[in-house]
């Protein structure tokens, strides 16, 4: 993943504020604001249904907000049309025209545009050049891999140079060793060209792995946003340990605090746990809802105790799940080939709603 500037040292490029689209009676996006920033790689996950595709159909002039305000360059475009919008948007399913060489797929904006013929040709080559298809502009559509087609639409949305380009889960239809080749080229690319990506997806790997930031939805409203490796390792709720990634998530009681941890019995057990960065650290005696990511614990520890009862092997490490002495379940994730113990490397305090309530 990229080492991007934060929002914070670049011009914002994209916002919103309070924006809402209502079908009905049916609120599908409910007071969404963002600000990203020039050049950077931003991510909108979500499970499916929690609103994030009609929030970049609005961004890309596709649907009518219901309510609030839609910026770019510091410019309202919150009623402006499609066409004249600083945007371009890779769909999910690619369209490109089997009539047309990809050399032409890739100038057809372009071409509609106006823009001279020899320029075309010249823009459009150096676009493949960047998407990694040097002479590939004579060729036929349909003699390209999955791939292939992916670095095409991705050329032809870049070679207008729109100010943000929107993506519409243009990975969904590769297999996953395709699509992991392809997240480190869109990355690649995306710092290539200096464009704005703002990239919308129910994976969290390819959330995680690409953006500079991300912000997760549910039920129409952002609930966290940040830096993936904030949301990831000390995210503040619940929903949000579970949605980006395996989270066992218990219920304890604070014992004291210490230089922004607390010390938590839960479990039978007893251990530390941080408290994300410009939050209250709950009181002494409070009760507390702790995240451990599998791989931060580790068997053969003396935190709690338990039993193994199952194991899977997935090659470069095994993935164990332990029943605790105390009642609950724990997955751990380790090198290790056995234990009856288990011990905590790193622990997180989260909002005691659970990822389900």
């Amino acid at each position: 993943m990229s080492g991007g500037a934060t929002v914070s040292d670049r011009s914002t490029i994209l916002r919103t504020e309070g924006l809402t689209k209502r079908f009905g009676t049916a609120t599908a996006v409910e007071d969404v604001s963002l600000s990203v920033g020039a050049g950077e790689f931003f991510a909108l996950v979500g499970p499916s249904g929690c609103g994030k595709t009609t929030t970049l159909r609005m961004l890309a002039g596709l649907e009518s907000p219901s309510g609030g305000r839609i910026e770019i360059a510091g410019g309202d475009i919150t009623d402006s049309p499609a066409q004249d919008r600083d945007t371009n948007l890779v769909f999910q399913e690619l369209v490109l025209f089997t009539h047309m060489t990809v050399a032409e797929n890739v100038a057809y904006g372009l071409a509609r545009d106006g823009v001279p013929r020899d320029e075309r040709r010249s823009r459009a080559a150096e676009m493949l050049a960047t998407v990694g298809l040097e002479g590939f502009g004579d060729r036929d559509p349909t003699e390209l891999s999955g791939g292939q087609k992916q670095r095409v639409a991705l050329a032809r949305a870049l070679v207008n140079e729109p100010a943000v380009l929107l993506l519409d889960e243009p990975l969904s239809s590769l297999d996953r060793k395709l699509r992991a080749e392809m997240r480190a080229e869109l990355r690649r690319i995306q710092d290539d060209v200096g464009t704005t990506f703002l990239y919308v997806t129910h994976d969290q790997e390819s959330a995680m792995s690409m953006s500079d930031r991300l912000a997760v939805m549910r039920d129409g409203r952002i609930v966290e946003s940040g830096p993936p490796e904030s949301l990831y390792g000390h995210p503040e709720t619940a929903f949000v340990a579970d949605f980006l990634g395996n989270a066992n998530l218990l219920t304890g009681r604070v014992r004291d605090r210490r230089d922004g941890r607390v010390v938590v019995d839960a479990a039978g057990g007893r251990f530390t746990a941080a408290v994300g960065e410009g939050r209250s650290a709950p009181a002494s005696g409070a009760d507390a809802t702790v995240m451990i990511r599998p791989e931060n614990l580790r068997l053969r520890g003396d935190t709690f105790a338990g039993t193994v009862r199952d194991v899977g092997y997935m090659g470069a490490h095994r993935e164990y799940v332990v029943a605790l002495d105390a009642g609950p379940t724990l997955q751990v994730r380790s090198g290790a080939d056995d234990g009856v113990g288990v011990g905590v490397a790193d622990a997180a305090v989260v909002d005691g709603a659970g990822a389900d309530g």
